[in-house]
């Protein structure tokens, strides 16, 4: 009867052993995807940074000083006759209406960033309630156990509650908290490897971004080089 108290006893130190091991690598992949998460959430707000405080903005002001270009341009036309005074009028509604009709679908399309940014910002406060939440179970768990620290300190247990069927009850609980907490971190580790995986390929994606954005702004750059030439020629033929 001893031996096999004593072969249950090692055989469960084994496996609560085993199942700290599990725990303890999950708390470190965990750790581990939520720095990448952070890294990636900050690299995404950098680029929306410099992609729309920077490159929209840049571009923006490229549009407008084409248009002022146009103008300038139709209305340096040299016209003899009616039907060319017409040209030049049907030409300098048709380039506003162009610019217009742009500026409206920009419009359209930055409301529709807009409003998913609204949803995204929506999604990071219930988040940020999950972990207020998760915080508070932290708590919960740790006034608790101060709880029973102090009474065991006290030795406020009472003994005659403590029979060979109350241990067992406790062993058999004990097994079954067990077995869950093997499912739970094995799935939990399954998860865990998937989520890293995706958030360093995130962070490949953004990199790129990163690279895209900066070759979309030489563009941008290189066309107000041409507009600013357009202009000077627009003055120097006056």
């Amino acid at each position: 009867m001893v031996n096999n108290v004593n072969a249950e006893k090692k055989k469960n130190q084994k496996k609560i052993f085993g199942i700290e091991s599990d725990i303890n690598s999950n708390k470190k992949l965990i750790l581990e995807s939520r720095l990448l998460i952070e890294e990636n959430r900050a690299m995404i707000l950098n680029n929306y940074s410099a992609a729309y405080a920077g490159n929209t903005n840049l571009a923006i002001t490229n549009t407008n000083e084409i248009y002022e270009n146009r103008k300038s341009i139709i209305s340096k036309i040299k016209v003899e006759g009616e039907l060319q005074e017409e040209f030049v009028d049907v030409e300098i509604d048709k380039a506003k209406l162009d610019f217009m009709k742009h500026q409206s679908n920009v419009n359209s399309s930055n409301l529709e960033i807009s409003n998913e940014m609204a949803e995204i910002n929506s999604k990071l406060i219930e988040i940020n309630t999950k972990i207020m939440e998760t915080n508070q179970s932290i708590y919960e768990f740790n006034k608790l156990q101060i709880k029973r620290n102090k009474e065991l300190l006290e030795k406020k247990i009472d003994e005659s509650k403590i029979t060979y069927e109350s241990n067992e009850l406790v062993r058999k609980q004990n097994k079954e908290t067990m077995h869950t907490l093997e499912n739970n971190e094995k799935n939990n580790k399954d998860a865990m490897y998937k989520l890293v995986e995706k958030s360093k390929n995130n962070s490949h994606v953004l990199a790129e971004n990163r690279l895209e954005i900066h070759k979309r702004r030489d563009s941008i750059m290189s066309n107000n080089n041409t507009i600013q030439i357009n202009r000077s020629k627009i003055f120097f033929s006056s």
